[in-house]
């Protein structure tokens, strides 16, 4: 798993239903996470959309838990997305969402951030055409 000096990205798992369930029912944080407040989303729905992401049904999307590396507790959540054509990886995007707040300010969507963009140009091989570096080559 991507791992900085303050957090550790790990896979979803159906433990983290709890915190998801939680942080997207909490109008404060999902206006963060989205610019705009979601409606409130049940537990089953979330419980149904967790499923499908254990299962791999989604391509090209991926969902990891933000975990503080000092003690391994969640933080928030992170949901990079990339797309291709024929086996080449041509975009992607990253949805970054804190949950905790007395994890705010501390730098650790920044290093997400920087998590998330190593391992799409390092291990996915995208391309950064606007800044001419061939794919394989990221300074973070």
């Amino acid at each position: 798993m991507p791992s900085g000096k303050k957090v550790v990205l790990q896979a979803l798992e159906r433990e983290d239903l709890v915190w998801l369930y939680k942080w997207q029912n909490d109008h404060q944080i999902m206006r963060l996470a989205r610019s705009f407040p979601d409606h409130l989303v049940s537990k089953e729905a979330l419980a149904a959309g967790l499923e499908k992401e254990l299962k791999g049904e989604y391509t090209g999307r991926r969902v990891f838990i933000i975990e503080e590396k000092s003690n391994g507790k969640p933080v928030g959540w992170t949901t990079p997305r990339t797309r291709g054509y024929t086996r080449r990886m041509t975009d992607a995007d990253v949805g970054l969402a804190p949950g905790e707040r007395r994890a705010w300010k501390k730098g650790y969507g920044s290093e997400t951030v920087q998590l998330l963009l190593k391992e799409f140009f390092e291990q996915l091989n995208l391309h950064c055409a606007a800044c001419g570096r061939s794919p394989g080559t990221l300074r973070v």
